[in-house]
């Protein structure tokens, strides 16, 4: 709801251009103003009967703005923070007085209408942003610093696990790493410990995701450094207003068939307990294992949860747009094909060798290039 007033501005305004005057006492050009709310001896409209508009009516719906010029009230919040709304409130204009009020009447069953109610919301969004000068810029780079800041964390808890192994002059990795070894490697064992004096431990994580009423599930898999591919998961909801996101955990894929991640999420739901009822979607990429019509992840999981709508990975989208934009972009296409050919070129060991001592001679320090992403999903195949 924080970006509607911003993505929706300029479409709620080109629709109500038929109702804008330049009169002061007119409806309001931009939704940095307020409703406007003149008080004058409003003329009366003969439908039926001679009625008019009510100056009380301000006061009951707050966010109703009267035009003088046209005698008829327009609808503030749907104007300017909503485009899925109905023309009589944003554009034409409501002077049907005498069905204005009233249980069934015209104005009241638009003041409790699904997208009004989600304009008001929004409306209210927006005023709060400007009491406190933040932008929608301003919020997503804070959501972006905790990012940040919480990776750091991590990255400093798994840091100071390997030094205390390097101190300690013991291995990082052990004999048996499988996760049913009883004496797994020493890094392994560290990362438990630490875990357990966590606040996202597996015991928190659990009752939150018993309190969350929304759940969305998350998985993906990724060849690892070894070449074996693993399933990871995650799990975002909604919690006291906040949206929390959780990993929970990674397993090596024993094949790669639909059946493998389906019941890897199955059992991580029943061992943190999930609420089937509660998990209202899941989220993968577009590959058909996990988007099959007939036999995709999404279509067995939706047997437990049929509420569980599918949604493709944003990033994964992304992605694909710009795929398509660099294909068709000769530009593009060139700077990529020479920049992974130069790395070809540059690997082998004689030329890597005069390229580093070259660098040396010029600028005193050594640049090491690097090759294209591993990631299946990005541009690397233009």
């Amino acid at each position: 709801m924080v970006l509607v007033s911003e993505i929706v501005l300029d479409t709620a305004s080109s629709s109500s251009e038929t109702v804008r005057t330049g009169n002061a006492l007119d409806i309001d050009i931009n939704n940095c103003d307020k409703p406007v709310q003149p008080t004058i001896t409003f003329p009366s409209t003969t439908l039926g009967k001679a009625t008019r508009f009510q100056k009380k009516w301000y006061e009951q719906y707050p966010w109703q703005e009267y035009s003088i010029k046209l005698n008829a009230v327009f609808c503030f919040a749907c104007r300017f923070f909503t485009n899925c709304s109905e023309p009589t409130f944003t554009s034409v204009g409501f002077k049907n007085w005498k069905h204005a009020t009233g249980q069934k009447g015209i104005v009241m069953t638009h003041s409790i209408s699904k997208y009004h109610t989600q304009a008001k919301a929004a409306w209210k969004n927006y005023n709060k942003r400007v009491a406190k000068g933040e932008s929608v810029g301003c919020q997503l780079d804070r959501v972006g610093s905790k990012v940040i800041y919480d990776n750091r964390k991590y990255v400093k808890a798994v840091m100071e696990c390997i030094l205390h192994c390097h101190l300690q002059g013991i291995a990082l990795r052990g004999h048996d790493q499988s996760d049913d070894s009883l004496n797994p490697c020493n890094f392994r064992l560290l990362m438990t410990l630490l875990s357990c004096h966590s606040p996202e431990t597996s015991s928190s994580i659990k009752q939150e995701l018993h309190d969350a009423k929304y759940i969305t599930v998350l998985a993906d898999e990724s060849k690892d450094i070894s070449k074996h591919e693993r399933w990871s998961i995650a799990f975002r909801y909604v919690l006291d207003g906040k949206t929390m996101e959780r990993f929970v955990g990674y397993t090596l894929a024993t094949d790669l068939t639909a059946q493998s991640p389906t019941k890897y999420i199955m059992a991580k739901m029943n061992d943190l307990e999930v609420n089937h009822e509660h998990l209202v979607s899941q989220c993968y990429d577009g590959a058909s294992v996990m988007y099959g019509s007939n036999a995709g992840v999404h279509k067995f999981i939706k047997k437990r949860s049929p509420q569980a709508v599918y949604i493709h990975c944003c990033a994964h989208r992304l992605n694909l747009v710009l795929v398509d934009v660099a294909k068709r972009n000769r530009a593009a296409s060139d700077f990529f094909l020479h920049f992974q050919a130069l790395y070809i070129f540059f690997s082998s060991a004689k030329s890597h060798e005069l390229f580093l001592s070259n660098q040396n001679a010029l600028a005193g320090r050594e640049i090491h290039l690097k090759k294209l992403s591993d990631t299946r999903w990005s541009c690397r195949n233009v």
